[in-house]
């Protein structure tokens, strides 16, 4: 089984249960072992230090996005990071009945992905 260290970015007030949904899903339905590298806290400047480490050791950035990223400092900041190191990185639809935001500073660009194992598996090849 490959490993990839994935930084997982999501609105920690809004949608912490879809990161463990991801990761419980991922021992289930990915042959990658992802590796979770986020980090959950406060934005300050040693969490900004520490998030730009991260994202830096990090292969991909995975963006779970739910009803109110949009209004996720803490994504906005990781989004940005991710932009500026030049991270490959793709946008997942947390909320299947839900309409989902994208973060603030997303590229036009940038779809939001089904939360499908088959092309959430797809993206994280290398």
């Amino acid at each position: 089984m490959a490993s990839r260290r994935v930084y997982l970015s999501f609105d920690f007030d809004h949608d912490d249960e879809l990161r463990g949904s991801f990761l419980a899903q991922a021992r289930c339905h990915s042959p990658h072992e992802i590796v979770d590298c986020s980090l959950p806290a406060a934005v300050d400047g040693r969490w900004t230090r520490e998030a730009r480490r991260r994202i830096a050791q990090a292969e991909i950035v995975v963006f779970i996005c739910g009803e109110n990223t949009h209004t996720a400092n803490g994504v906005e900041v990781e989004m940005t990071l991710a932009q500026q190191l030049q991270k490959s990185y793709f946008l997942l639809k947390g909320r299947r009945h839900r309409t989902c935001s994208r973060p603030r500073s997303a590229r036009r660009s940038d779809v939001i992905h089904r939360w499908s194992w088959r092309r959430i598996n797809a993206l994280l090849e290398p």
